[in-house]
């Protein structure tokens, strides 16, 4: 099985590609912060704008998207409550409207 876990730079993600990476292909998703692990593939994801991040899943073979992309500095997320929502929901969202759309057909 193809996973692509986007959020890869974070400590769930991460485990999650370790421990996946054994049975399966195991792409890590990456926005900014690179992570490097062996039998683990790499791929950019732009965050940028919807379709960015549309164009960059589509890009990317997988059978199943893994989000763990999140804010979770509360400090962070109280300054910067729209930013938080953009990450911590709105992504979520086109990711899943973005993977029916695909499977829909």
């Amino acid at each position: 099985m193809q996973i692509l876990i986007i959020g890869s730079s974070g400590l769930l993600a991460v485990n999650w590609a370790l421990c996946g990476r054994k049975e399966d292909e195991v792409c890590l998703g990456l926005h900014r912060r690179v992570v490097n692990i062996s039998n683990v593939n790499i791929a950019l994801i732009n965050l940028n704008n919807d379709n960015s991040l549309a164009q960059s899943i589509d890009k990317i073979s997988q059978d199943l998207i893994i989000n763990t992309a999140g804010m979770t500095d509360v400090d962070k997320c109280k300054a910067h409550e729209q930013i938080v929502w953009r990450v911590n929901a709105d992504y979520a969202g086109l990711i899943a409207k973005n993977t029916f759309a695909r499977n829909k057909n």
